[in-house]
């Protein structure tokens, strides 16, 4: 049996990592409690274009290269992994594919 489990956010601590990212260039600085969509430029303002491009260069980051998996997940997984395939489920732009899924080798050893 297979089990599907998305990455960002739910395995892995995506957001905060991305403000961060974000933070360092920008005129306005966004926190964790202030992202209430994925949308994000309703969030941090601009255009949907200037979202996208901020993403791009996150996923060209060294610090998505080290993105942290979120409490208890690693361990969950490990032992879902003992009775179940698991499979990676994500949205992340086809760019992040190879840098994902690196990643997922060097990170996930089951």
């Amino acid at each position: 049996m297979k089990i599907g489990v998305d990455l960002d956010d739910v395995t892995v601590d995506f957001i905060r990592p991305l403000l961060r990212f974000h933070n360092q260039t920008a005129e306005r600085m966004i926190s964790y409690p202030d992202v209430f969509t994925y949308t994000l430029e309703e969030v941090w303002g601009g255009t949907r274009q200037e979202a996208i491009e901020i993403v791009r260069s996150f996923y060209m980051s060294e610090a998505f290269d080290q993105l942290p998996f979120i409490d208890g997940a690693l361990e969950a997984l490990h032992q879902l992994s003992r009775k179940y395939e698991i499979a990676f489920i994500t949205a992340r732009h086809n760019e992040a594919k190879e840098k994902t899924q690196k990643w997922l080798e060097k990170t996930c050893l089951f």
